[in-house]
C-alpha cells in the first residue's frame, strides 16, 4: 500500500515516512534510511511527519554509533513539534531517552524532567533510576506515579533485581497480556519464569522460559529490529550457555533497534541485570562491559563538544 501511495503521488512525504517505518520494523535499515530521508527532503509535508520521521531516523543513527547525527535529528524533531504541546513534550521525552541510551544520565534526567513539567508522565524518570541500578527508588517512583498495566512489568522486574521473588511474581501475575493495553512485545515471560524457579517452581518456570525462547526465535527469523538479542543473551546467561549469551550481547551492541528505551533496554544495563549474574565474573563479559563504557564515554564527549560549539542547541 505504501508503494501504491508513492506511485500515485511521488511528492507525498507521508507515504515515504510510512514506507520507512515498514522497512525499519522489518530490519531493512538501509531502505528505512532511504525512505525517511526522502520524506524529510519533501519539505511541503506537515510538521507531524517531520518530527515523526526525524526522531526515528535519529534513533537509527544513534544505534549505529553516529550519536551526533542522531541527537541532531531528534532535536530537529523537537523543533518541528513545537506547534503542538502534546507532540512537543513527547519529543522532549524522546530526546531524554536518547541521552539515556548513551549513558548521559544527567542530561537525560534534565530533558525527562522538562517533559514531566510539560505534562508528560513520570515513567521515564522511574525507568532511568532502574537503569542506574537504583531499584528500590525506581519501585517507589513507579508506585507513586504509575498504576497502568504497562508499568507493572517494570515494578515486577525491579523486585526481581532485589531478589524479592515472591513480590516480583505477584506483580508478574498482575500483567494483563490479553487486553488492549498489553505490551507491544511481551519480554517478561522469561523473567517471570526465572522468579518462579527461584521460588522452587522449576517446571512452570522453565515452561515460561521455553515459551519466550520460541517467541524470540520467531522474531529473529522475521528479522524484527526489536532488540530480541538482549533477551536471548539474558536467558542463555541464566541457563549457563555462556558463549551463546556473549554472542547475543555482541550482536545486541551492534544492532539497530526500532523501539526506544520504553521497550528496549540500554546495553549498559547488563552490569546490573540479575539475569546476567552468572556472567558478572566472566572475563569476556567484563571486557564487553568495559568496551561499551569506553565507547559510550567517547560518544558523550563528541556530543559535549558539539554542544559547547553551539551546534546541537535546541
Amino acid at each position: 500500500y505504501c508503494d501504491k501511495a508513492v506511485d500515485l503521488d511521488p511528492q507525498n512525504g507521508h507515504s515515504y515516512f510510512l514506507r520507512g517505518m515498514v522497512f525499519h520494523k522489518k530490519g531493512n535499515i538501509d531502505l528505512a534510511i532511504e525512505n525517511y530521508e526522502k520524506a524529510l527532503n519533501l519539505r511541503q509535508i506537515e510538521a507531524a511527519v517531520i518530527w515523526e520521521t526525524s526522531w526515528r531516523l535519529g534513533y537509527i543513527y544513534l544505534f549505529r554509533k553516529d550519536v551526533v547525527k542522531g541527537i541532531s535529528l531528534i532535536k530537529q524533531a523537537v523543533q518541528a513539534a513545537k506547534g503542538s504541546p502534546n507532540d512537543y513534550r513527547h519529543m522532549i521525552r524522546r530526546l531524554g531517552q536518547a541521552y539515556m541510551l548513551i549513558g548521559a544520565y544527567e542530561e537525560a534526567n534534565n530533558y525527562i524532567l522538562t517533559a514531566i513539567s510539560l505534562g508528560w508522565n513520570s515513567i521515564d524518570q522511574c525507568r532511568l533510576t532502574a537503569y542506574q541500578g537504583n531499584f528500590q527508588a525506581s519501585i517507589d517512583c513507579l508506585l507513586n506515579h504509575c498504576q497502568a498495566n504497562w508499568c507493572i512489568h517494570l515494578i515486577a522486574d525491579n523486585y526481581l533485581q532485589l531478589r524479592d521473588f515472591k513480590t516480583s511474581d505477584k506483580y508478574f501475575q498482575k500483567i494483563d497480556r490479553g487486553n488492549g493495553q498489553r505490551l507491544h512485545i511481551d519480554n517478561t515471560m522469561y523473567r517471570e519464569g526465572f522468579a518462579l524457579i527461584q521460588m522452587g517452581n522449576q517446571e512452570e518456570g522453565m515452561k515460561l522460559i521455553k515459551e519466550q525462547l520460541s517467541q524470540l526465535e520467531k522474531r529473529k527469523n522475521l528479522r524484527r529490529s526489536d532488540g530480541y538479542d538482549y533477551h536471548f543473551a539474558a536467558i542463555y546467561a541464566f541457563l549457563g550457555e555462556f558463549e551463546k549469551s556473549l554472542q547475543h550481547l555482541r550482536d545486541y551492541s551492534e544492532s539497530v533497534i526500532f523501539l526506544p528505551p520504553n521497550n528496549a533496554k540500554p546495553f549498559s544495563f547488563i552490569q546490573h541485570d540479575i539475569m546476567f549474574e552468572k556472567l558478572w565474573d566472566n572475563e569476556e563479559f567484563k571486557t564487553i562491559v568495559a568496551d561499551d563504557q569506553e565507547e559510550k564515554a567517547a560518544l558523550r564527549e563528541q556530543v559535549r563538544q558539539m554542544v559547547e560549539r553551539g551546534e546541537l542547541t535546541l
